[in-house]
């Protein structure tokens, strides 16, 4: 064995620093030393200096010592690598040392597990069994590894893979699967329709090798998610509009009847009416004064009532404001229902005399809200009238 005395401790230092290692470690330091003496000299004993390196076991050196050394023992080094059961470093030797025994290399790292360093030498490694590590992977049932393999590496038993994915239920792996556009669709279109999920189903339906729309269409609307159910009508090319908007209007979701709207070949009118029949005053403001352009008169009426019963008096006064006056709308109404207390009072049980007061308060106290809101603004316009003169005057 080498005498460490006659090594200088400001050498080994030197040494240690460029291999990144403890410099307190003398280990290290020795099988570093060992390492550059069969780097840099001639004539040296390989085989001695080989044996010092492996009775250190400092992985980085074997390695190193394994891939840069000229006539070191393969066989020998890679035998004290797979020992120490260190993933990385299997995988390093079996990527960077030339002549490796790729197999022993590879059965070291599926024995350790590792399944980041598994799917790297089955990335990286020259005549790695990619199929045998493809089923560790796969059976790790780490579903981001399997995506990443499945990106980015060529499967070699597609069969395995689809049945494993599928009778596991991986649906996320299943769309995966299917946009590589090498598998069954129709085996795993059945799969994510029994999913039940809609998002799956929906992402399913987008890929370009899908052919059969039908099936995934009635799953999305026997799913009852309105989302889903809108961005299947919006997103995915010959669909039934019809079936798709009349689930949404049974929904009642007014966010997706109002969104849906925007597709040309809805039925507007049904769309508008049911934003109504929602009674939900944020989108019925939203519906009139964004599709303000495509209603009718007589629509722009139905709105008008519709935002009236909602009781929103915030909406209301926008609507009258930014839409369409409904003044003349609420004298009339008020007017209706004060004839019908005067004509047909004796007729009423108490529940609908209260009914027809609480009615008459409404539009008396809408009216006033916004006969006052009118009249706010006309006094903020004669202020900035007044405010804008005397500033052309100065």
């Amino acid at each position: 064995m080498t005498n460490i005395k006659n090594i200088s401790q400001r050498f080994l230092d030197n040494i240690s620093y460029t291999l990144g290692m403890k410099n307190n470690d003398q280990n290290n330091s020795y099988a570093a030393s060992c390492y550059l003496k069969a780097k840099n000299s001639k004539g040296v004993n390989i085989n001695e200096l080989e044996n010092e390196v492996i009775a250190c076991n400092d992985l980085e050196i074997i390695y190193l010592f394994a891939r840069d050394i000229k006539n070191a023992s393969t066989d020998k080094l890679a035998s004290s690598i797979i020992t120490s059961e260190n993933a990385e470093y299997i995988y390093k030797f079996a990527k960077d040392v030339p002549y490796a025994d790729i197999y022993r290399l590879q059965i070291a790292i599926v024995r350790t597990n590792n399944l980041e360093y598994i799917y790297d030498f089955a990335q990286n490694v020259k005549g790695a069994n990619k199929e045998l590590l493809e089923q560790n992977i796969l059976r790790s049932n780490n579903e981001k590894l399997i995506e990443k393999y499945i990106d980015n590496m060529e499967i070699k038993n597609p069969g395995f893979v689809e049945e494993y994915i599928i009778n596991n239920h991986m649906i996320n792996l299943i769309i995966k699967l299917a946009e590589t556009g090498k598998f069954n669709n129709l085996r795993l279109e059945s799969e994510i329709i029994s999913s039940n999920d809609p998002r799956y189903i929906y992402e399913f339906a987008k890929i370009k090798t899908v052919t059969r729309i039908d099936k995934l269409e009635q799953a999305i609307i026997n799913s009852n998610d309105p989302k889903y159910i809108y961005l299947f009508a919006k997103d995915i090319k010959n669909t039934n509009i019809t079936a798709l908007e009349n689930k949404i209007i049974e929904l009642a979701e007014p966010k997706f009847i109002y969104l849906l709207a925007e597709k040309e070949e809805t039925d507007f009118n049904k769309l508008a009416q049911a934003i109504i029949n929602t009674n939900n005053s944020k989108y019925i403001y939203k519906f009139a004064n964004n599709y303000n352009d495509r209603l009718n008169s007589e629509q722009l009426e139905k709105f008008k009532i519709g935002i009236i019963k909602t009781k929103d008096f915030k909406l209301i006064k926008n609507f009258n404001q930014n839409i369409s006056s409904i003044k003349t709308l609420i004298d009339q109404e008020l007017v209706d229902a004060k004839r019908y207390l005067t004509t047909k009072s004796g007729d009423l049980d108490e529940k609908q005399f209260k009914n027809l007061m609480e009615l008459i308060k409404y539009f008396t106290n809408l009216k006033d809200f916004l006969e006052k809101d009118n009249l706010l603004n006309k006094q903020d316009n004669v202020l900035k009238l007044n405010h804008e003169q005397k500033n052309y005057h100065e």
